[in-house]
């Protein structure tokens, strides 16, 4: 066998291997996207009743503030998530190449 034809051969491995991994690194972060939505939709639910408690009892300053922090969480729910899957996204491209 010729050296060129083992570096097309060996080119076209990398080629299949690189498609391999993009595959799976698409289900991954897929998968991963539902399961932070789950995760974060406690989190943020467990947030937004322990501020409207606290703010239902009078243990936060500012009266009707409550209302509006809570609102500005649920809207940051969205960017958490994206952030994060993000930052893992990166991580996992890095590690990749």
């Amino acid at each position: 066998m010729s050296i060129v034809s083992m570096v097309n051969q060996a080119t076209k491995l990398q080629s299949a291997d690189s498609a391999l991994i993009e595959k799976a690194g698409w289900a991954l972060r897929q998968r991963l996207r539902k399961q932070m939505n789950q995760l974060s939709g406690c989190f943020f639910d467990e947030v937004d009743d322990f501020i409207f408690g606290a703010g239902k009892q009078g243990q936060l300053a500012g009266g009707s503030d409550y209302l509006g922090a809570m609102r500005e969480i649920r809207a940051k729910q969205v960017l958490f998530e994206e952030t994060f899957l993000d930052a893992v996204s990166s991580s996992l491209e890095q590690r990749h190449e």
